[in-house]
């Protein structure tokens, strides 16, 4: 597990309180670079975009992360913690790490 830098918190903490505060606020959005769009989206979008943007820009900064990846061969990648049902699609970081995978196999990005 690993802690957001300087802070102590857990991303899925971090996750968590951020739920808790727009719920008391009444919002179900996110913005980024000024564009506002939904947190929880029932299909993939904008967020789901961002997502899987963060994690190529990930893999290709880190060469380490990109091994890794690489080396689990065809494993299945499940996540280390309990997923609730229905989470929209930018929270199955597994699934984008697999499709990742699977395009740097290919020779994709």
């Amino acid at each position: 597990m690993f802690t957001l830098h300087g802070t102590g918190t857990t991303p899925k903490e971090a996750g968590t309180l951020a739920e808790r505060n727009m719920e008391k606020m009444g919002i179900g959005w996110v913005t980024f670079a000024g564009q506002r769009f939904p947190y929880r989206p029932a299909r993939p979008g904008r967020h789901y975009d961002l997502i899987v943007a963060a994690t190529w820009a990930k893999v290709r900064q880190n060469p380490e992360v990109r091994e890794v990846l690489l080396a689990t061969g065809d494993l299945i990648l499940k996540p280390d913690h309990h997923q609730e049902a229905g989470a929209p699609a930018a929270w199955h970081y597994c699934d984008i790490l697999m499709v990742i995978r699977a395009e740097l196999r290919g020779g994709g990005r």
